[in-house]
């Protein structure tokens, strides 16, 4: 199983730090029937054994809201207690730091075409308005 692409909803929820629970689980090479019952179970801890918890959003679904820094708790605990080897952890967090750079370039084109776009808009309008002028002159 590998890291899923993000969908333009997603990229949407990622400009926010929110990484989808498929993509979540994908890191882990795990279902997303997995890491939701992992959660429930309480396999998730910090070092201190406290739960990690996955913050939830207010919609009716109180969809869970996965963050980098989440995922690689999870990695980390996951580690600790011996449920993943070393080589799958180090696995988790390339795939994990991977999705973050390619999250970061993502929005960093997204936010550079918005810019484009909008600018080329503008200049579009001022030559309209500019010839209209003219025309009326």
């Amino acid at each position: 199983m590998s890291a899923t692409l993000p969908s333009p909803d997603a990229l949407a929820r990622a400009a926010h730090g929110v990484i989808p629970t498929k993509t979540a689980a994908s890191f882990f090479d795990r279902s997303i029937h997995w890491i939701r019952w992992a959660e429930k179970s309480g396999m998730f801890t910090d070092a201190k054994g406290k739960p990690i918890e996955i913050p939830r959003d207010d919609t009716p679904n109180r969809t869970r809201l996965y963050t980098p820094a989440i995922c690689l708790a999870i990695a980390d605990s996951l580690h600790r207690t011996g449920r993943i080897k070393p080589l799958e952890h180090e696995s988790s967090v390339r795939r994990i730091r991977a999705y973050q750079e390619f999250l970061a370039h993502s929005m960093g084109a997204y936010e550079k075409f918005s810019s484009e776009a909008a600018n080329a808009e503008v200049e579009r309008e001022r030559q309209q308005a500019e010839a209209d002028r003219d025309a009326s002159a």
